[in-house]
């Protein structure tokens, strides 16, 4: 679950059981609150196919409020995103959007050019979430500092940076 600014004043837990997922956001503070409009509260990373069964939400004094659910939608072009969290210790997640069918693949090098990881799949269109933990091929764990990551998919490729830092 990764909150977005509009909770900054705002608590959040969660809990997995049983494949469902809990979610309470909260404020134990009078003044805190969540702008009203269409304002993103959160977003998951690294579920696939996932259902929201029930929302709902009051206010401080328990009075109900209105709330919209949205439901995600299919990349409409290859995208490779930022790592989060960066910097990071002991693991990140990297994000690919497939707009379509495709088999890719994930490099990490670090600062040398030299190969860390690689992780590669054939994937339908949507959010691929690969996490890494800061470890090797072989399961050693690297040393802090900064390292690239690579994707290619179909003719997309794209790269970025991250820190490790320890």
């Amino acid at each position: 679950v990764i909150p977005t600014a509009a909770l900054s004043e705002m608590g959040f837990a969660y809990e997995l059981h049983d494949d469902v997922m809990h979610l309470l956001l909260y404020s134990d503070r009078q003044g805190s609150h969540i702008d009203a409009g269409r304002t993103k509260l959160f977003s998951l990373r690294g579920v696939e196919g996932i259902e929201i069964l029930h929302a709902e939400a009051a206010d401080y004094y328990g009075s109900p409020i209105d709330l919209q659910v949205s439901k995600p939608t299919l990349p409409t072009g290859f995208e490779l995103q930022q790592n989060y969290p960066n910097p990071f210790n002991p693991e990140t997640q990297i994000s690919l959007y497939l707009p379509e069918p495709t088999d890719w693949s994930l490099t990490i090098f670090n600062i040398n050019g030299q190969l860390v990881r690689t992780y590669s799949g054939t994937a339908a269109s949507g959010i691929i979430t690969v996490t890494w933990d800061g470890t090797d091929q072989i399961g050693q764990t690297v040393a802090t500092g900064v390292y690239l990551y690579r994707v290619d998919a179909g003719d997309f490729s794209n790269t970025k940076k991250m820190l490790l830092v320890k």
